[in-house]
């Protein structure tokens, strides 16, 4: 989800040739991890569990907490609110 997000900035904010080739050549120094059935399965845990507690979560955080949470790792976020109703999930932020 994170990496489709990026891959929507430069559409958005009209980057130029040269920008985009950046972004991508920055990008290869990251691993993207891989979706699976499992993966997909926490994230109908992470959506429904929010809805259930009144407290929805938007679709790409949602994809963003199941992947902290499959993954076993913690979440870097400057936006805790957007994740306070996941459980399990630990968040680090500035």
């Amino acid at each position: 989800m994170t990496l489709a997000e990026l891959d929507r900035w430069p559409l958005e904010r009209g980057w130029g040739q040269a920008r985009k080739l950046a972004l991508a050549q920055y990008l290869t120094r990251y691993t993207v991890l891989p979706v699976s059935r499992e993966l997909c399965a926490t994230w109908a845990e992470v959506a429904f569990s929010a809805r259930k507690k009144g407290r929805s979560i938007q679709t790409a955080d949602a994809w963003v907490a199941a992947n902290a949470l499959h993954y076993q790792v913690p979440l870097i976020t400057n936006n805790r609110d957007h994740y306070s109703s996941v459980d399990g999930l630990v968040l680090l932020s500035a």
